[in-house]
């Protein structure tokens, strides 16, 4: 990995993926891609954090076009962290698999849909137009596992566990975010990552703790990171972060617990924040 000495201000800058780094017609423009290769030359770690399976956004990671440099991935809300250099999991942070099947066997019983993931895998009950369209959404219909009934499913393998995600209209999951709050209390961190979507990490996961893991592993003070998004389920990474940034088309309690607004998604407002910290003007 090719690194040189940071002299910048902000030596880490965390992004969030959809809704911050991508754009809405689901492209990153040539001036975010020309901004972080710049920042990456003057030493500093770039690295995405999504809610995202790792195989969804790892795919789009050439788009950056960072040649010889490692960023960390941040995947599945901060349960799986990946050097993309070397494609080597680095932090893994497992849903207990006795909590993953309560999960999927109360969205069944509300008449939700729900998937569950492992790190390499999505685990889907039955083909539907939901299931494709986040599949296709995603890239990952080579991913994807058509399993039936997905408790009986986990209860008779080995499979890993890592993140479980409801999905329906907007008025549904709205009715449902205080209850699974309630029920599920302290054994696990739900996050709204989308207005029709409900994601569930173990605890120890998320993406402010991801955060931690991942400057400490590079030798940053957390006083030293920006973080960017435009969710709740950025909440915890842009609160972590020294430089909490929310987008302009961010959600307005994220607007309301960020330190300064940037510019939205479609008009680069993650390359403005990353050419800003590389003339030290925030």
């Amino acid at each position: 990995m090719k690194k040189t000495e940071c002299k910048l201000k902000y030596k880490m800058i965390v992004s969030d993926f959809d809704g911050t780094l991508l754009g809405s017609r689901d492209a990153i423009s040539p001036r975010s891609v020309a901004a972080i290769r710049a920042y990456f030359e003057a030493g500093g770690v770039f690295a995405i954090s999504t809610g995202r399976m790792y195989a969804s956004v790892a795919q789009r990671v050439p788009e950056l076009g960072l040649g010889e440099y490692s960023m960390p991935l941040m995947s599945f809300q901060g349960a799986l962290v990946t050097d993309t250099a070397t494609g080597e999991h680095i932090r893994k942070v497992p849903l207990d698999k006795s909590l993953a099947i309560e999960i999927a066997a109360y969205a069944r019983e509300r008449g939700v849909y729900c998937h569950v993931y492992s790190p390499d895998n999505i685990f889907i009950e039955r083909d539907c137009e939901t299931s494709r369209g986040y599949c296709v959404y995603s890239r990952i219909e080579s991913e994807a596992r058509y399993v039936g009934g997905i408790p009986e499913y986990l209860a008779k393998t080995d499979v890993e566990t890592i993140k479980a995600l409801m999905i329906d209209a907007p008025d549904v999951i709205d009715a449902l975010c205080d209850e699974v709050n309630e029920r599920f209390r302290g054994r696990t961190v739900f996050t709204r990552s989308a207005d029709p979507l409900i994601e569930c990490v173990d605890n120890k996961a998320g993406k402010g703790n991801a955060i931690r893991f991942a400057a400490a592993r590079a030798g940053i003070a957390l006083s030293d990171v920006i973080a960017l998004g435009d969710s709740m389920n950025d909440y915890s990474m842009i609160k972590t972060a020294g430089l909490g940034i929310a987008m302009a088309n961010a959600d307005a309690r994220l607007k309301a617990a960020a330190d300064m607004l940037a510019d939205s998604n479609d008009n680069d407002g993650v390359a403005k924040i990353i050419e800003a910290a590389l003339n030290d003007k925030i």
